[in-house]
C-alpha cells in the first residue's frame, strides 16, 4: 500500500488526471543533500523580501515583483530572506515524496540544519516561520512558448496540531500540484553550506541575489530598478540600494558564489559571472 492509496476518492482521482496529463510528477526528485532546491519563479520574485526585523507588512492579493513571463499573487505577512532559510529546508525534507505525503523533523534537527543553535527562542523563531510560511497564499501563473502554467495555494501544509506553543515534532505536507514545479527545467539548487556561510551586513541581500543568480544559466545585464524591486528591498532611493548592493556583490565573491561583477551605464546594470 503507498500513501496514495489512502487519499479519498476525488483527490485521488485529480492526482491521476495530474500525472496522465503530465503536470505532476509520481514523487519529488532526489538532489544532492548539501544542494536546497527551489522553483525559478520564486526564485527570481519578491516572494521572499529582504526585509529588516519588525518591518514586516500584512499583503492581500498584491501582485509581487518578478520578471515579465510570471504573474504572482501573494496574500499573507510578508516573508524575509531568513523564512526562505526555513522554506528552503523544509522542502528539502521532501526528497522522493510522494504528493501528500507526510514529513515529521524534530524543531532541533530542523534548526541545526539551517545554521542555528536549538534553545527556546529558535524553536519559537522556526515555528512562528513555518506558520507564516504555510499561511501564505500564492497564485503563480507562468507563461511559457507553448502554454501558461498555474499554480494557486500555499507554500506548505502544518499538520502539527498545536497544543501549547512549540510542538516537539513538526509535520508537513507538500500541496498536492506542487511537484511539478520541481522538474529540472524549473527549480533551481542551491548550496547550503555557502547559503549559511553569508553572514554580517548584507547577507540578505546577498542571499537574495545568490538565489536569482544560480537560476540562471548565462549572466545578463538588469537595471538596478528592476533589481530593487524584485529583491524586495525597502530602500527608498535607487542610490541607497547601490551601496548595499555594492556590500552583498562583495560578500558573494568573498563567498565565491560568483567570479566578480561588472557595472555600466552609470550603475544603472549589472552582470555577474557564477563561479563554477
Amino acid at each position: 500500500m503507498t500513501v496514495m492509496d489512502n487519499l479519498p476518492e476525488k483527490i485521488q482521482a485529480t492526482y491521476d488526471r495530474l500525472v496522465a496529463g503530465g503536470y505532476i510528477r509520481d514523487a519529488m526528485p532526489v538532489w544532492d543533500d548539501d544542494k536546497r532546491a527551489i522553483t525559478n519563479s520564486i526564485a527570481r520574485s519578491a516572494v521572499f523580501s529582504v526585509v529588516e526585523k519588525g518591518n514586516r507588512t500584512t499583503l492581500f492579493e498584491q501582485r509581487v515583483p518578478a520578471p515579465s513571463n510570471y504573474e504572482i499573487i501573494i496574500t499573507g505577512e510578508q516573508l524575509s530572506e531568513a523564512d526562505r532559510d526555513v522554506y528552503l529546508q523544509a522542502i528539502h525534507y521532501f526528497r522522493g515524496c510522494g504528493p501528500n505525503e507526510e514529513i515529521r523533523i524534530s524543531p532541533r534537527d530542523f534548526l541545526l540544519a539551517i545554521g542555528r543553535q536549538d534553545g527556546l527562542e529558535n524553536r519559537k523563531w522556526l515555528w512562528n516561520s513555518i506558520r507564516k510560511i504555510a499561511k501564505t497564499l500564492l497564485e503563480i501563473t507562468i507563461t511559457l512558448p507553448e502554454r501558461k502554467v498555474r499554480f494557486v495555494g500555499s507554500l506548505l501544509t502544518i499538520v502539527t496540531r498545536e497544543s501549547n506553543g512549540i510542538p516537539d515534532e513538526i509535520r508537513m505536507r507538500l500541496p498536492l500540484d506542487a511537484l511539478r514545479f520541481y522538474n529540472e527545467d524549473s527549480r533551481t539548487l542551491l548550496s547550503m553550506t555557502r547559503r549559511i556561510s553569508l553572514k554580517g551586513p548584507g547577507s540578505q541581500l546577498a542571499k537574495s541575489l545568490q538565489a536569482k543568480i544560480y537560476s540562471h544559466k548565462e549572466p545578463f545585464p538588469m537595471k538596478l530598478e528592476t533589481l530593487m524591486a524584485q529583491c524586495g528591498s525597502k530602500c527608498k532611493r535607487v542610490l541607497d540600494f547601490k551601496k548595499k548592493l555594492i556590500v552583498a556583490l562583495n560578500l558573494l565573491v568573498e563567498n565565491q558564489d560568483i567570479e566578480g561583477y561588472r557595472r555600466s551605464g552609470s550603475w544603472r546594470s549589472r552582470s555577474t559571472t557564477r563561479s563554477r
